[in-house]
């Protein structure tokens, strides 16, 4: 339910912020992206200690460089 959502909400974050910086053109705008992920990708293993497997499963790596 609430769980699973949260867990789709952060996936879809993290997704959309490694999209941004694919497509950013500034090496500035990359390092705020790959700083708003981080941040995020370290939030969700907060929340789901256990949710590597799950990154690894949606293609979301360690780092988004």
């Amino acid at each position: 339910g609430e769980q699973e959502r949260a867990k789709a909400l952060v996936v879809d974050c993290l997704q959309r912020l490694i999209q941004e910086i694919k497509e950013s053109q500034y090496a500035s705008d990359r390092q705020v992206f790959a700083s708003e992920f981080a941040y995020h990708r370290d939030a969700y293993l907060r929340l789901f200690p256990q949710g590597s497997a799950d990154l690894e499963k949606f293609g979301i790596p360690e780092s988004p460089l």
